[in-house]
């Protein structure tokens, strides 16, 4: 990804954006946020953190805009590929990359790193009938660290990976076309940690000590890691407003890494549809 992505990402919301577009709850305009929906063709989505748009009617594109002020590039892109009278089949994939070089907060840190993270994200959503619908996802994150410390007379470097395997659920209940709720709920299959390692340590002139070592780790899956979050979501015909609060263990946007306490989580949002 290039530093271009978000500013491409808003051409074409420009450019395939119609003279009108309905946010209302309809048929034809579905929630997408946790379920297998995509934007249609040439409608685009303005949050105060994602930018969307239809690209086709069974392809988005999208990307959350604030990171990129941190030099974080991020993409997103959902493929609906099968859409019956009930049942809606997707696939999600997201990518974000950034180096620790481009973070001010990291810039005493002895060391430099590229972080990655690969998300992939099969999606199902089931229409029982006008008001309910139940949305089921498998999100599968992989995040990998390679970097380099120099410190002193130590010279090192490193590899790790962390994978995280969850389980989410999403109900629907539209009231009106003006106003639905939304439960949605999250379970951690697992999460966990590997290391990989050399090292060459040279405490004087004379003496060479290299080091090569792996390991992982099981201290970042938390049993019964969960959370379950109720929302209302107020659309009229440009405007989306969704508020609501959980509890459980938050997982964190773009990365999807647990959070091991459990805590109240404020769900909120504001987008333009255009």
């Amino acid at each position: 990804m290039t530093p271009r992505a978000p500013l491409v990402v808003a051409a074409l919301a420009l450019t395939l954006a119609p003279s009108t577009a309905l946010a209302f709850h309809t048929p034809e305009q579905p929630i997408t946020e946790d379920t297998a929906h995509t934007r249609q063709k040439g409608h685009a989505r303005l949050g105060l953190l994602k930018l969307q748009v239809g690209v086709l009617d069974s392809l988005t594109v999208g990307t959350v805009w604030i990171p990129w002020v941190l030099k974080v590039a991020n993409l997103h892109v959902k493929w609906r590929f099968y859409r019956g009278d009930k049942l809606t089949l997707a696939l999600q994939v997201s990518s974000l990359s950034f180096h620790t070089r481009d973070l001010k907060a990291l810039e005493d840190e002895p060391g430099e790193a590229r972080v990655s993270v690969f998300t992939t994200e099969p999606l199902a959503s089931y229409r029982f009938d006008q008001r309910w619908t139940l949305s089921a996802g498998l999100p599968f994150t992989a995040v990998r660290l390679d970097g380099q410390i120099e410190e002193g007379a130590f010279h090192g470097a490193g590899a790790g990976a962390v994978n995280n395997f969850q389980l989410t659920s999403t109900l629907e209940y539209r009231a009106t076309r003006v106003t639905a709720f939304v439960l949605h709920a999250r379970y951690l299959v697992v999460q966990s940690a590997r290391l990989t390692a050399s090292a060459t340590l040279r405490p004087d002139e004379y003496t060479t000590i290299e080091a090569h070592g792996s390991g992982s780790t099981d201290a970042l899956d938390f049993p019964r890691a969960w959370s379950v979050v109720s929302s209302v979501v107020f659309s009229w015909e440009r405007l989306n407003v969704r508020l609501g609060v959980g509890y459980g263990n938050w997982s964190l946007p773009l990365v999807n890494f647990v959070l091991p306490t459990k805590t109240l989580i404020p769900d909120a949002g504001l987008a333009w549809y255009f």
